[in-house]
C-alpha cells in the first residue's frame, strides 16, 4: 500500500482543486477538532463518572508518587550503612512520623495562642 495515491485519483477535478491544497486540509482538519470538542461537551454528564474516579485515585498516586522519589536516596543511604530494605523503610517513614508529630505540635499551640489573642 502506498502512500501516494493513485494517478486515477489525482486526476479528478475535485483533487486539483480542494484535496491537493494544505491549507484546506488544515481547515478541514482544525474543523474536525472543532467538532469533536464541540460534541464532547454536549455529553460531558457522561464523562463525569470517569471524571470523579481519576479525581478520587489520582492524589493519592501522585502524593505517593512524590514521597517515593523524596524517600528512595535516603533508604538507599540505611540500607547501605547496614540495616536491610524492609528495616530501612520502617526507619525512614519513623522518621517522617515524627516530623509531622514535631510540626504539629509546635503548629497548635501557636494557632491556639493567636485565636485567644483575637477573641480578646
Amino acid at each position: 500500500m502506498s502512500l501516494i495515491p493513485e494517478k486515477s485519483r489525482t486526476d479528478s477535478l475535485f483533487y486539483k482543486w480542494f484535496l491537493n491544497y494544505q491549507a484546506t486540509m488544515a481547515l478541514v482538519i482544525t474543523l474536525l477538532a472543532f467538532l469533536t470538542i464541540f460534541v464532547f461537551t454536549k455529553i460531558s454528564f457522561l464523562f463525569m463518572p470517569v471524571i470523579s474516579f481519576f479525581a478520587v485515585i489520582m492524589l493519592p498516586l501522585v502524593i505517593s508518587t512524590i514521597l517515593y522519589y523524596l524517600t528512595n536516596p535516603l533508604v538507599d543511604l540505611i540500607n547501605h550503612l547496614g540495616p536491610n530494605r524492609p528495616s530501612s523503610i520502617f526507619i525512614v517513614f519513623g522518621l517522617i512520623t515524627l516530623l509531622f508529630v514535631w510540626a504539629i505540635s509546635g503548629f497548635v499551640p501557636m494557632v491556639q495562642t493567636q485565636l485567644t489573642s483575637f477573641i480578646e
